[in-house]
């Protein structure tokens, strides 16, 4: 999945204005800079709307970076931590690259 995929994905979650979009990381590997902008701008949007944006299982690197950013911390924008099962209760559109694992 490109940075420009997750981009219209989010854009098209978040019009639909969930209570709480859980985003699920348990397959990526790699997140760049603007990969973690794009989820943030997701989130803020929620936030602004009463609404909230987690994030689910993210592990290894991805872990890593959104904890040295602070995107991981529950006080950044997230009411509730969310497990992989919340991430699948409401399946979304298939997605072309899904389950490579990385952003590109």
């Amino acid at each position: 999945m490109t940075t420009r995929q997750l981009e219209d994905v989010l854009g098209a979650e978040v019009a639909a204005r969930p209570p709480l979009l859980v985003v699920d990381l348990s397959r990526l590997t790699f997140v760049d800079s603007w990969a973690l902008h794009v989820i943030l701008a997701a989130r803020r949007d929620l936030g602004a709307a009463g609404r909230a944006l987690a994030l689910a299982v993210p592990a290894g690197a991805v872990r890593m970076v959104l904890e040295l950013t602070g995107a991981g911390r529950a006080g950044a924008g997230t009411r509730q931590r969310a497990r992989r099962g919340q991430a699948v209760a409401a399946p979304g559109p298939a997605l072309p690259g899904a389950g490579s694992g990385r952003l590109q």
